[in-house]
């Protein structure tokens, strides 16, 4: 590569090299693909998100993160992907989702609701919590607020009271069924089953009604 490349190569033959470099078992090769990156290459269609998906299995990334992820002009999708991959080692980037996940939507809210919830730490209950219960943010995106309470301390006192006072939308009232079965708690599996008997605050017998009695044993199984 460095001895081929030309000073004025178009990004997508950049891309080309950088995303045969970013997955050599070479420090020195990884750490040229994150240079790229995080200069100009996020700027490429077709070979920026394939970089940063092998970077992000790459710890080289870790030292990049701290100046790139806040960087707005850099499309939200490539950061959350490096992000996500990364939160679990690198402290800036659990940093950046704690302070982004309040705001974000969509599948990218999704994601990092999900990698914080795959943290498993205490401190980011209080900020699920909040996701979980407001009832202005999409179905989808609480749900997965949901799901990630369960694995966090604490979690479960908070799945209990979701179960006494069951959300309004389906979605996220699906993911209370599923994430107080799959607790391991003997009284909150007890309780969910009970409040699902009485209609889960839908009318009994309907559509919604039958589709969480499914879900509910879908999740015993």
């Amino acid at each position: 590569w460095e001895t081929r490349r030309l000073p004025n190569d178009p990004l997508s033959t950049q891309g080309q090299w950088m995303n045969q470099l970013a997955r050599l078992p070479l420090e020195k090769a990884q750490r040229a693909a994150a240079a790229w990156l995080v200069q100009d290459g996020w700027r490429e269609s077709r070979y920026g998100m394939a970089v940063a998906q092998t970077l992000g299995q790459r710890a080289i990334t870790d030292e990049y993160l701290s100046s790139f992820l806040p960087r707005t002009d850099v499309p939200l999708l490539i950061r959350v992907q490096l992000a996500t991959d990364r939160a679990a080692t690198s402290a800036d980037a659990r940093a950046w989702l704690r302070r982004s996940a309040p705001e974000a939507s969509g599948i990218t809210g999704v994601r990092m609701v999900r990698a914080l919830g795959e943290l498993g730490e205490a401190e980011d209950r209080l900020l699920l919590e909040e996701i979980a219960g407001d009832p202005g943010r999409p179905g989808l995106l609480r749900a997965e607020a949901v799901r990630a309470l369960a694995q966090v301390p604490g979690g479960v006192a908070v799945l209990a009271a979701c179960v006494a006072s069951p959300p309004r939308d389906f979605e996220t009232a699906e993911a209370v069924v599923e994430s107080a079965v799959l607790a391991g708690d003997a009284a909150l599996r007890a309780s969910v089953h009970e409040a699902v008997a009485a209609g889960f605050g839908f009318e009994t017998e309907s559509a919604e009604h039958v589709a969480l009695w499914r879900t509910l044993w879908r999740a015993q199984v």
